[in-house]
């Protein structure tokens, strides 16, 4: 004696319809994760490179006005002390801007390195 078996296409939908669905939704579902990140990770580089074109300009101000004009301040205020004009006040106070000046310089100097590393490593991805 022997036996044969083979499947009849008899209502295959109601058999395979459940797991073809399950997987076309969690397909969606990867689809859609891969989207997010993707918008998450453009965001990212947009929001990099704007807050690096406003370091850029910030640095720039700073470089072309605001190290000159406490520069000249500080060299008018010892002119007046030189001349019995002004007092030793006057000249530290001044000589105290341009070094602030120059600190804030460093210091967004650094926050423009930091984004750049940012956007590097990003760009890496």
């Amino acid at each position: 004696s022997f036996q044969v078996t083979f499947d009849l296409p008899w209502q295959q939908e109601r058999r395979q319809g459940p797991q073809i669905k399950a997987k076309q939704l969690e397909l969606q579902r990867l689809e859609a994760e891969q989207e997010d990140v993707t918008r998450r990770h453009l965001q990212e580089l947009e929001d990099s490179a704007s807050e690096l074109a406003s370091l850029n300009s910030q640095i720039e101000r700073l470089q072309s006005a605001g190290m000159g004009l406490a520069q000249g301040r500080a060299e008018l205020a010892l002119a007046n002390y030189q001349a019995a004009k002004g007092d030793l006040s006057a000249v530290l106070a001044a000589r105290a801007q341009v070094r602030e000046s120059h600190w804030r310089l460093i210091e967004l100097q650094a926050q423009r390195d930091t984004v750049i590393a940012r956007l590097n490593s990003l760009i890496a991805d």
